[in-house]
């Protein structure tokens, strides 16, 4: 079984911040499309042998002016490790794709739990996403923002 461990491990993550803001004006007139704003974020120690990825993301931004229900702004990080020495570049390419992947689905339950107990019904659920695919839309963007349309 140790054979199929990896030496590239996940050692948690922390909820930097949420803010949640309710439009008590929103009336929905027709079908809204959510445009999801996500910016990830890798960080390194020294040896190489620590990092993290930051996921910020943004959902319904200017809910009152855009009449969409609710505006949502959720910062997470997950902390990662190797045991063994690589270089800078392989380590970042671990971190950029395989932490990524292994931290989106936290991220997507934050959402789904946060809309939840704000009583939307239903609570918003993020589809699965191509992070391999993100990462090069990010490192393509200018403002290394990505849209991700929800229906």
């Amino acid at each position: 079984m140790d054979e199929l461990k990896s030496n590239f491990q996940f050692d948690g993550y922390k909820v930097e911040h949420i803010d949640y803001i309710w439009n008590s004006g929103f009336e929905l007139k027709e079908p809204i499309t959510v445009t999801l704003a996500m910016n990830v974020d890798i960080g390194l120690n020294d040896e190489f042998t620590k990092g993290s990825v930051k996921i910020q993301t943004s959902v319904f931004e200017n809910a009152k002016e855009n009449n969409y229900p609710f505006s949502l702004q959720i910062g997470i990080t997950g902390f990662f490790s190797t045991q063994d020495k690589i270089s800078e570049e392989n380590f970042k390419k671990f971190l950029e794709i395989n932490g990524t992947t292994a931290l989106f689905p936290f991220l997507r339950s934050v959402i789904a739990d946060i809309t939840r107990v704000a009583n939307l019904e239903p609570p918003l659920l993020m589809p699965l996403i191509n992070i391999h695919a993100l990462s090069v839309m990010q490192k393509q963007s200018e403002e290394h923002m990505v849209s991700l349309k929800l229906e």
